[in-house]
């Protein structure tokens, strides 16, 4: 057992994860619909299961306005023992914590405490909307999952409950510090719901990000979240456009005047963040990526630079410092694959599983591949020449056991890329020793 699915096992447990046992047994069901209402039900259903990906999440939002006769029908399709929770597909997953059914719930948190059930994230976003004040640990146990949607999900838990405050002050004053920038954002906000608007200014430092991956515009992206939560709580956004560079001269004098607010609102006082959570911004020379996106193993961004570092995490990404000439000997093995490869590019089919495989070539052109599947596990996804090329890639990898003085976006890193790959793609081979 890998020490990051034994982690999970004894957090769920930390957690107290059983299934609910109240609610609604004695219960009056709902009369059966009729014929049309019936029919309404399975086109939502198989919509939100298998239309268009835009139609999917509308279809599971117009079950839940259908209501009771909705949830008797997903409480089926459920079964017993929940184990039809997987099929019904990560948008109707989503929603069935809207309905007012206690046996669904129940269904629900048993299905969570499965580190192999692939729609975990979903479904504890669906129960922090309506938590129950039964279930207070559980929803600190989330705090601490290996997932970030899942400890996302325990902060909106736990600030919709309100109860226990000061202890939850202190778990989400830790949480501040979290790997993720989501996870971040959402402790920083729930902190000053809770009369603690000094840790606006956490905020209003994702607002500085110009950090990217391979084009892809993170920092923007946290620009535009950190605003919106920004403009929830001070009434006013100041004049700051998300979309144009925080150094701009309208951008500069707008961050000024929001820093000012959260200074006079704090009373003077901001707190200290650790390195992870301050701004990030693009870097030169990243030549060799790696992005693993698992529905049950969660999410790492890993890029090689040509200066012979690898950078882990977006935002003001972690450093591990290689030997030299490691990242040419990496980018040399990685050009080979790719041609290798032929023509191919993509493999599987669109799901919540995605490996994307970026490869800088001599033109400074980059290559991607990508492989990607649904929930359900497809052997031998992955081309043999990227299995040929993991081991190399994966002994760059810090594997430190989580501690004090350990960065946690470096803590037990190449274990977790290892699940991950598998997850996705099917176990990769172990890396060499010499």
């Amino acid at each position: 057992m890998s020490p990051v699915r034994l982690a999970l096992i004894v957090l769920l447990a930390l957690g107290g994860l059983q299934a609910a046992s109240s609610g609604s047994q004695d219960a009056t069901p709902p009369p059966a619909p009729d014929a049309e209402q019936a029919a309404k039900l399975e086109k939502y259903i198989d919509l939100a299961r298998t239309g268009r990906i835009p139609v999917r999440p509308q279809a599971a939002r117009r079950l839940v306005k259908l209501g009771a006769p909705a949830a008797a029908r997903l409480l089926e399709l459920a079964g017993e023992d929940g184990a039809g929770i997987e099929g019904m597909g990560q948008h109707l997953v989503e929603v069935l914590g809207e309905f007012d059914e206690a046996a669904l719930r129940a269904l629900l948190w048993q299905r969570v405490a499965d580190a192999e059930f692939a729609w975990r994230s979903p479904a504890a976003r669906t129960l922090a909307l309506r938590p129950q004040a039964t279930e207070l640990e559980r929803f600190f146990g989330f705090t601490r999952d290996p997932l970030a949607e899942v400890r996302r999900a325990g902060v909106l838990g736990l600030g919709t409950l309100d109860a226990e405050r000061e202890r939850g002050i202190r778990r989400l004053q830790e949480l501040v510090g979290d790997p993720s920038d989501r996870v971040r954002r959402a402790a920083a906000a729930q902190l000053a719901d809770w009369g603690r608007p000094a840790y606006l200014y956490v905020l209003s430092v994702e607002l500085e990000r110009t950090d990217t991956y391979f084009g892809v515009p993170f920092g923007e992206q946290a620009r535009f979240a950190a605003l919106r939560l920004l403009k929830e709580r001070l009434g006013d956004d100041f004049g700051f456009r998300a979309e144009d560079a925080p150094d701009s001269e309208g951008n500069a004098a707008a961050l000024g005047a929001l820093r000012g607010e959260i200074l006079e609102r704090s009373g003077g006082a901001l707190p200290m963040l650790p390195g992870l959570a301050l701004a990030g911004g693009p870097t030169e020379g990243d030549v060799l990526g790696l992005e693993l996106r698992s529905c049950r193993a969660g999410e790492l961004f890993l890029r090689w630079n040509e200066a012979d570092v690898l950078y882990v995490g977006t935002g003001r990404a972690a450093k591990v410092e290689l030997p030299p000439g490691t990242v040419a000997e990496l980018l040399r093995a990685a050009r080979a694959a790719t041609a290798a490869c032929g023509d191919d590019r993509y493999w599987g089919e669109a799901g919540c599983d995605i490996e994307q495989v970026r490869v800088a070539g001599e033109d400074g052109a980059l290559t991607t591949l990508l492989i990607s599947k649904g929930q359900a596990a497809v052997p031998d996804l992955r081309p043999a020449a990227l299995d040929a090329l993991l081991p190399a890639l994966l002994k760059t990898l810090p594997n430190a056991w989580p501690g004090p003085g350990v960065d946690p976006r470096l803590a037990l890193l190449q274990d977790r890329a290892v699940n991950a790959l598998a997850a996705i793609g099917g176990a990769p081979a172990a890396p060499s020793e010499d």
